[in-house]
């Protein structure tokens, strides 16, 4: 077939390389997402408490100012301005919440298990030392476009192989015997009940 078969396994199998490269590459993504949504709900509880705590200390600090009277009490500019921090503290604790929320849902959609949620241990700082440099070579996308690249090579040269006719070399061989049958008067008769093999050859 001047190359075709050979082309054209090579163009599959690189194609089926490149495929399984790419669904690497979603199955990694899939795996950042889920971990970015872990630690979103992580930050979002973290968040939520201190900004709890905040509230809490702002509530006794009302407190205080509602038991200060007469020369000492607090003047309404002062309230006022507790009562602005305690409602942007109360607002920030709500998105904070509804980021937790939205997060954690993330992460149940991502790991496909209804109930996950993170463990509750303390948020806490990570060192960690980035690389110099980072080869791209082993990256799912780096090797799916290197295969690609193959895969339309070995096209390109299984069509071109289509200027050249297939060849097809057959061959085959008959035998048969009838018993009772008696030999034909003639050598130039045909005999299709004597002993015979010869092959039979053919050329497309």
């Amino acid at each position: 077939t001047f190359g075709k078969a050979d082309h054209g396994f090579k163009a599959a199998k690189a194609g089926v390389a490149a495929q399984r490269a790419l669904a690497d590459e979603a199955a990694g993504d899939a795996v950042v997402e889920a971990a970015r949504a872990f630690w979103s709900v992580k930050l979002a509880r973290e968040l939520g408490y201190m900004l709890d705590d905040g509230i809490e200390e702002i509530g006794k600090a009302v407190e205080r100012m509602n038991a200060r009277t007469g020369a000492d009490a607090p003047s309404t500019q002062d309230r006022q301005r507790v009562a602005v921090l305690l409602a942007e503290a109360k607002s920030q604790r709500a998105d904070a919440l509804a980021g937790e929320r939205q997060a954690l849902a993330g992460l149940r959609a991502l790991t496909g298990i209804p109930d996950a949620d993170v463990e509750d241990s303390e948020l806490v700082a990570v060192a960690f030392k980035l690389p110099a440099a980072i080869n791209g070579q082993n990256r799912p996308q780096a090797r799916a476009a290197g295969l690609g690249v193959i895969a339309y090579d070995e096209l390109t040269k299984f069509q071109g192989a289509f200027y050249f006719p297939d060849l097809v070399l057959a061959a085959g061989a008959q035998f048969a015997r009838a018993q009772g049958v008696d030999d034909p008067p003639s050598a130039f008769a045909n005999d299709p009940y004597t002993p015979s093999a010869e092959p039979v050859w053919s050329w497309t």
